[in-house]
């Protein structure tokens, strides 16, 4: 699937980093079920995480439109915001 297809209101889980901006993302899941996971580097745990609009994670972070198409059960990682996206 591609991101920028699916459906912007769809909530999507992410961090509170991420949210404010202080983490970039480095781990795009879409899961077994079509759900999104949007998570950088280092450890979290629960509290830290929150439901965002897929609207929302896009325009946070705009490279998220380079992904290419994902299919369920796969992740594609990168080391920094302008790396390139690679498969897991």
């Amino acid at each position: 699937m591609q991101i920028l297809d699916d459906n912007k209101t769809k909530g999507v889980l992410t961090t509170k980093s991420i949210a404010a901006q202080t983490t970039d993302i480095t781990h795009v899941t879409l899961d077994d079920e079509g759900d999104w996971q949007f998570l950088g580097d280092g450890d979290f745990d629960a509290s830290d995480l929150l439901i965002l609009p897929l609207g929302q994670i896009i325009e946070l972070d705009k490279t998220l439109g380079t992904l290419p198409n994902i299919r369920r059960k796969e992740t594609y990682i990168r080391k920094k915001k302008s790396a390139k996206w690679q498969k897991l």
